[in-house]
């Protein structure tokens, strides 16, 4: 919910001409809300951030950089490349994004960017960037150009026949 706040007060700021000071108010929702859970699991287990604590078992912050350096170390991650090169493709879409799809949009994209970075760790970037939409209609104006689009479709198609084989071969994919 707070990854949203970027890209809505961005909206309303380019509407602001026509926007009433209840759009504005409106803005503050989403900080009091999570303030008020916040507060609501203080109250109720004396821990501010048991929501963290409950989704990972021995929740540890890490350094912002952790999830970076961590795709030097191949204990980590079996397939560093292919994380790395999609979180990379990715940031160059998310850049793309402020040009082709608006601020708005684009400002949606760089927050939930920033969230995936952020989060000590990319393990599960790959899903977590399936939702960053803008990318995508980055990826489809690029993809107007016939070479592009032949190709993203013959890289698209090489990487799944890979990774099918090698899940058919019990190796993990995700």
């Amino acid at each position: 919910a707070l990854a949203a706040l970027l890209p809505l007060a961005v909206l309303l700021w380019r509407e602001r001409a026509t926007a009433r000071r209840s759009d504005f108010a409106a803005l503050l929702l989403a900080p009091l809300a999570f303030l008020a859970w916040v507060l609501y699991l203080y109250a109720i287990t004396g821990d501010p951030l048991a929501i963290l604590r409950g989704y990972v078992s021995g929740f540890d912050p890490r350094p912002p950089l952790q999830s970076f350096l961590d795709l030097l170390d191949p204990a980590v991650y079996g397939f560093p490349w292919f994380v790395a090169g999609l979180f990379a493709l990715f940031v160059a879409l998310v850049a793309r994004a402020w040009r082709v799809a608006g601020a708005p949009l684009a400002a949606y994209a760089t927050a939930m960017l920033v969230v995936i970075g952020a989060a000590g760790s990319l393990t599960s970037s790959v899903r977590y960037e399936m939702s960053i939409y803008p990318a995508f209609i980055v990826l489809a104006a690029l993809a107007r150009a016939r070479a592009v689009h032949v190709a993203w479709v013959a890289a698209s198609a090489t990487l799944a026949v890979g990774f099918a084989a090698m899940y058919a071969l019990y190796h993990w994919v995700g």
